[in-house]
């Protein structure tokens, strides 16, 4: 039986038109995970998990950085990521606030699911996430298949992320310091929770933001800071 949201995105199609990407992605085992996105890969996490979330500008990560240490956070990784986003044939992520993405990480490839934000003091939003196979051409068949099905190619995000996890009241944050091409820096506050813990999971963030003198929250993704910034862009030289 398919994945519901998999149904949703036609992928299932997948199957008799790319029998290899559809095999991989409905049957492979779960990837090693030493290779795994430390705090972001929700696929084996099930239905009742929520990615809560929220982002801070930050002029610099030198203080922050400092007081992490301090606490005892650990650094897990640090790496370059290329998010590559669609739009849907049969609606406008823009205005239903659901996101669709191939995300790079090296050779690494992931295909992500974001639904709407379920909060309004945070970016809480379910996320599915999954592996498929490494390297270049697995990414661009990928990218050719959602085409075919209709998907539109929006624009590619790259960031430098820099990963810290810290284990605080029985949960394990990561705090996620990142460098946005054309965009700027900011500071992700994540935990991943399962619905019956989120108003827990929320306080906890918060507090811990405060904490690490984060305000000002930006619930706008980098994807529309992107596209906010290349409008003002061609703005100016028109």
């Amino acid at each position: 039986m398919f994945d519901p949201w998999l149904n949703v995105f036609g992928l299932r199609l997948c199957r008799f038109v790319f029998p290899n990407v559809a095999v991989f992605l409905f049957y492979q085992s779960p990837p090693i995970p030493a290779k795994r996105e430390t705090g972001k890969n929700l696929q084996d996490q099930g239905d009742g998990m929520l990615e809560i979330e929220s982002k801070y500008p930050v002029a610099s990560f030198a203080d922050l950085e400092k007081r992490l240490l301090h606490w005892g956070a650990r650094l897990v990784e640090d790496r370059n990521d290329a998010d590559h986003y669609l739009n849907a044939p049969d609606r406008d992520f823009a205005q239903t606030d659901e996101a669709f993405r191939i995300r790079r990480i090296g050779s690494r490839n992931l295909l992500t699911y974001k639904g709407p934000k379920i909060d309004k003091e945070t970016k809480t939003r379910k996320e599915i996430e999954v592996d498929f196979a490494e390297g270049d051409a697995p990414a661009d068949d990928m990218l050719n298949v959602l085409r075919s099905l209709g998907y539109r190619p929006v624009t590619i995000v790259r960031k430098h992320r820099r990963i810290f996890e810290l284990e605080r009241e029985g949960f394990t944050l990561h705090f996620c310091l990142d460098e946005v091409d054309k965009v700027g820096t900011y500071a992700e506050v994540e935990i991943v929770a399962e619905e019956n813990r989120f108003a827990t999971a929320k306080a906890l963030l918060l507090k811990v933001a405060a904490e690490l003198g984060l305000n000002g929250p930006e619930r706008r993704s980098y994807l529309q800071l992107l596209l906010n910034t290349i409008a003002r862009t061609s703005d100016v030289k028109e």
